[in-house]
């Protein structure tokens, strides 16, 4: 019924057997009060009102109270009539009392009852009530009439509708064929359901998965397939909540474990269940890589270091699992042996040491050794070995090798690990021992193979050197014990040199060494008719790669080195070395020896130093670092080339920055008592190539691919492909892969390449200090790049010098400082020696500045204290962070943070940000925040400018690298910012290489417009691309407008009609550069960034 209370519809259902409540409601008509059906919800026996409702009934009955208290009765209006109902709903069987209510004037008239559809409703009664009986689905009216004397007619209406009497559900059957109980990965299944009775009035049901991760179902029954396993499917009624289930298997084969980590000639087992389709069928197991880790049954086997995937696929189907395996070695527990490159390493050295390990594990002494093992690129194990020859027969993994051999037993003494002619670096052999109790255990018996030398040489500037046949097979013998049958060459570095075959000084029929030729030591075409020609003005170290193949056929790859020193300063009696900045350099009395001999034809007995420079750097004796050495070298004593103090024991330790050529001159005496004089002559400086890095005294460091890439495009202009390593000495520290602090990881090989993008990664390689060792250690390296060109170079690391985290930054008041990760990242290594992860600010004093995430010069977030920002990634990138210093603050911001690196190691540090006043940091003698700078450099005060006016702020925030290679982009980027950074006229860019959103777009508008550069084609600038010293003075000196600028040339290389000829003129008559020598300006050489600051600041602060 309808309900104006609460306003729902009066409409009421009326069950079977189910009875209508009701109560009177007084209303006030027009002739009084009256009576009608209150407005209530009615289901079953229950009233249901709505709160609202009941409190507004109670308070409409109070009122009712109080009103017939008061009040006359008013009589119903004239002529009306009303029902208890105006709509009921009812099933077949109900019965329903109607009532009516009329007025007092009609009271005297009789009602009569009607249903326009008997059938569906019937009506019996007379009177003011009726009994309405539903008889079969449907819809009537049923009609209550009052017809007045007067002949009137007055009537009232309840809708009835009739439906079938609901049926509950009693069960519910999934009818799916029960067969029907697998399903293919991301394959599907259909399940039906039947809910009984079938004529159930509700047949909603419901599905759902015990585990989806094997399968899901969808609302309709419909079973996908995920992955191999088992899952119950139920099906439950929305009426009744009755359920049914079917199980499910999605077919294939699942392994308990997906991923593990063993140790040599460790093994576990693998449950490996098969569902559905793959149920009962046999499994075949294979590893991709056996010598590292095996499988039989589901029991895994690790042999060797490494990373294996073992799979496991059901016969004759296409079901599959795998699980990788990762097999390390107990380095601790390992058995130790060294050998040179062309020894071996026979195991009767090693009984005692394994018997050792035999009563430390099982608790009896060692029986046999089984299942040795070793990589054949490594090496091969024998029995019975005497001589490359005569080396008996290899070792077989299942035989037995007796400690004490009995007869016709194979004894462990005779077996001999023989390393590859071509391997140097750390063996690994594993093995299985069983002792005399019966017990067994594992282990691994490392074999450190160092390498045997190579060939090496030196030669001046631009003067050719001829290879001699004698070196090489030298080293063939040393290696192999045979002699030389012919030796491939790889053409070094162009910008190094070149190598020749029969080479001629004019440069007529000089042909280039091809590496597919083979150059024999004993007939045509020989090793003896090799020649090396250094480039043009090159001093340094070149390194040639080559391969030799011996008699028997073996080969091993070789380098040679070749040391080129500048001309200008070598007499016969000099002592040459090379080092990077920063490095020590150990004397050697052979050295000076070798050049005695040359000079005098005698053997050195002693000599005396003259003292370099302090700002060059210091000799010290018996030095080991800067607080530990026996004292400094005094010109007038004798050092000694067998006896003490000796030669040998000195050391020249650099000053702080300096590079360049350090001369010393000194005094030798033979032992004939004759003198002779020479130089020590000892060049700093750092190749294109070159990688820094620094850690703790015994912290790891893991090399990053990135910085080698780096490396690669300043020594070749191309991208990294793959390097190997020399391997450092072993009093330093080792090179490891995929190290780890328990297991050590495998030694780094030097035959080995290691790729930027690629297996075995650059990026999982590790330096580990020696123990107890501090000093900066330099490790060569040899590359190509993706175009297939050779570069070198080396990676220094500075050991024991552990940094502070302090990353310090300089504005003026009122400017903003922006965070560079990389600075944080070279804090986070010095400390930890990973790579930074993420960093914690805790936000500065307010009355200083404010930190900001993402600050755009309007606006940013500010930075607070539970926020982590990251070295990399998609969000919070530390490199959006920025510092704004607040109008008026000047003096020193403090900011300290905690870090997080790669390894998962904590650290702390702090941000130190200068504030100068408005007008910028104090010039020339002022403060430089670059660590690589000296102030005895020639380019100080050329960076100190260069800072001061804008035109750069360095490559980080505490250095500038002032021997780094400066790019076309970088160029007319400075000498823009020199101009003082005009806006080009035009917005029209000619070339296809040059992005809007670069740094340098506007520069090289600019640049363009003022004719000084039109790019590397019509099309292309090429901003990447090294700049020469040839092209930098050119920019200058069409900056300059291009002034005459007289004729000749002072420099042998700046030929007369060179492009760059009046420039390099108009450059010296200016004073801008005075060449590399007295007779060379290199034109072709890299111009690095603390040349051409030099130049800018010569040609516009008019030094």
């Amino acid at each position: 019924m309808d309900c104006s209370i609460c306003d729902c519809p009066r409409i009421v259902r009326l069950g079977r057997h189910q009875k209508l409540i009701f109560h009177a409601v007084a209303t006030r008509g027009r002739a009084g009060v009256s009576a009608r059906p209150p407005k209530l919800c009615i289901k079953g026996e229950a009233i249901l009102m709505k709160k609202n409702c009941i409190q507004r009934v109670q308070a409409f009955l109070l009122a009712l109270v109080l009103i017939c208290s008061l009040a006359v009765p008013v009589a119903m209006a004239e002529g009306e009539i009303s029902l208890n109902y105006t709509a009921a709903a009812m099933e077949i069987g109900d019965t329903l009392t109607l009532t009516a209510d009329v007025a007092d004037m009609l009271a005297s008239a009789g009602i009569s009852w009607k249903s326009n559809n008997p059938a569906v409703a019937a009506v019996q009664g007379s009177g003011a009530a009726c009994t309405v009986t539903a008889e079969a689905p449907g819809a009537a009216t049923i009609t209550a009439s009052i017809t007045t004397d007067g002949g009137a007619t007055h009537q009232a209406t309840c809708a009835i509708t009739v439906t079938e009497p609901a049926v509950p559900v009693s069960r519910v059957e999934i009818s799916t064929a029960a067969m029907l109980n697998t399903v293919e990965k991301n394959d599907t299944l259909q399940l039906e359901a039947v809910v009984y009775p079938t004529d159930a009035t509700n047949q909603a049901v419901s599905w759902s998965s015990s585990n989806p991760d094997v399968a899901s179902v969808d609302a309709d029954g419909t079973v996908t397939g995920a992955a191999p396993g088992k899952t119950v499917i139920t099906a439950k009624t929305e009426d009744g909540g009755f359920t049914a289930t079917r199980e499910v298997e999605c077919s294939g084969i699942a392994l308990s474990k997906t991923s593990m980590t063993l140790l040599v000639n460790g093994s576990e087992s693998l449950s490996f269940p098969c569902y559905g389709a793959a149920s009962g069928k046999n499994v075949v197991w294979s590893s991709s890589n056996p010598s590292v880790a095996d499988a039989a049954a589901g029991r895994i086997t690790g042999h060797y270091p490494g990373t294996a995937t073992v799979t496991a696929v059901v016969y004759g189907t296409g079901y599959a699992a795998s699980c990788t395996v990762v097999v390390e070695e107990d380095v601790a527990d390992a058995v130790n042996c060294t050998v040179q490159s062309g020894q071996f390493c026979g195991f009767d050295s090693l009984l005692s040491t394994l018997n050792s390990r035999s009563r430390e594990k099982t608790g009896a002494g060692l029986d046999y050794l089984i299942s040795l093992s070793v990589p054949t690129s490594q090496g091969i194990l024998y029995h019975g070995y005497v001589s490359p020859d005569a080396h008996g027969h290899g070792v077989g993994g299942t035989e037995k090798y007796y400690y004490r051999a009995g007869a016709s037993q194979m004894s462990l003494s005779e077996v001999s690990f023989v390393p590859r002619t071509d391997f140097s670096g750390t063996a690994v052999i594993s093995y299985m021992g069983y002792a005399t109790n019966g017990k067994s255990f594992s282990g691994t018996i490392r074999v450190e193979v160092e390498n045997a030398g190579d060939v090496s040489y030196s030669t001046a500037s631009n003067r050719p050197l001829e290879f001699t046949a004698e070196e090489f097979t030298a080293i063939c013998q040393a290696r192999t014990g045979r002699s030389v049958k012919y030796i491939l060459f790889e053409q070094p570095s162009a910008s190094r040199g070149t190598l020749y075959y029969q080479y001629s000084s004019t440069g007529q029929f000089s042909q280039r060494v091809d590496g597919n030729t083979k150059y024999y030591t004993t007939s045509t075409p020989s090793v003896n008719a090799v020649t090396f020609v250094p480039a043009e003005s090159y001093t340094g170290t070149v390194t040639v790669p080559y391969t030799c193949v011996d008699s028997a056929g073996g080969s091993y790859s070789g380098k040679v080195t070749i040391t080129v020193y500048s001309a200008s300063g070598t007499g016969r009696g000099d002592v040459e070395y090379t080092a990077g900045v920063g490095e020590k350099v150990r004397l050697d009395s052979s050295d000076f020896n070798d050049v005695c001999r040359e000079v005098q034809g005698t053997s050195l007995n002693y000599v005396y130093f003259d003292l370099p420079s302090s700002r060059e750097g210091t000799l010290y004796y018996d030095y080991t670092s800067k607080n530990d050495y026996g004292g400094r070298v005094s010109d007038t004593t004798r050092y000694y080339r067998n006896s003490s103090p000796r030669i040998s024991q000195i050391t020249f330790v650099p000053a702080d920055g300096f590079s360049g050529t350090v001369t010393i001159s000194y005094t030798g005496y033979d032992t004939a008592g004759e003198s002779f004089t020479g130089n020590v002559i000892i060049r700093l400086a750092d190749e294109d190539g070159t990688v820094y890095y620094s850690t703790g005294a015994g912290k790891p460091l893991q090399f990053e691919a990135a910085d080698f890439n780096e490396a690669c495009l300043r020594s070749n202009g191309a991208s990294l492909s793959r390097l190997s390593f020399d391997l450092p000495a072993s009093s330093r520290g080792g090179l490891y892969y995929d190290y780890t602090s328990s297991s050590g990881g495998s030694r780094v090989s030097s035959s080995t390449s290691y790729y930027r993008s690629g297996t075995p990664q650059l990026s999982k390689v590790t330096f580990v200090p020696k123990s107890g060792y501090t000093g900066t250690v330099s490790i060569p390296f040899s590359g190509y790049d993706v175009d297939g060109s050779r570069f070198t170079g080396s990676v220094r690391i500075s050991v024991g010098t552990s940094g502070d985290g302090i990353v310090k930054y300089h504005t003026v008041s009122g400017g903003s400082v922006h965070f560079n990760a990389a600075d944080f990242n070279t804090a986070c290594r010095e400390i930890t020696g990973d790579s930074l992860s993420y960093v914690r600010f805790t936000p500065p004093a307010s009355r200083s500045g404010t930190l900001y995430d993402q600050y755009s010069g309007l606006q940013g977030s500010a930075v607070t204290s539970f926020t982590n920002y990251y070295r990399s990634g998609s969000s919070r990138l530390l490199d959006g962070v920025s510092f704004l210093a607040v109008p008026g603050y000047t003096g020193m911001v403090s900011i300290n943070y905690t870090g997080r690196s790669s390894g998962g190691a904590t650290f702390s540090g702090v941000v130190e940000i200068q504030v100068y006043a408005a007008g910028g940091p104090p010039t020339i003698d002022g403060y430089l925040p670059f660590r690589d700078i000296s102030s005895s450099a020639y380019y100080f005060d050329a960076v100190k400018w260069a800072v001061n006016t804008g035109i750069t702020s360095g490559t980080t925030a505490t250095t500038f690298s002032p021997d780094a290679a400066c790019t076309r982009a970088q160029m007319v980027t400075f000498l823009w910012r020199a101009a003082g950074s005009p806006a080009p006229r035009s917005s029209v860019n000619p070339f296809r290489d040059i992005n809007s959103g670069a740094y340098y777009y506007q520069a090289v508008l600019w640049a363009v417009e003022q004719g000084i550069t039109s790019g590397t084609s019509s099309t292309t600038f090429s901003p990447d691309a090294i700049i020469t010293r040839g092209q930098t003075v050119m920019f200058l000196y069409r900056n300059a407008g291009s002034p005459a600028s007289g004729t000749g040339s002072a420099f042998d290389d700046v030929k007369i009609g060179d492009y760059y000829s009046s420039a390099v003129r108009w450059a010296v008559a200016n004073g801008i550069t005075s060449g590399t020598s007295a007779t060379t300006f290199s034109p072709s050489a890299s111009c690095t960034r603390a040349q051409i600051v030099t130049f800018l600041y010569r040609t516009f602060a008019g030094w």
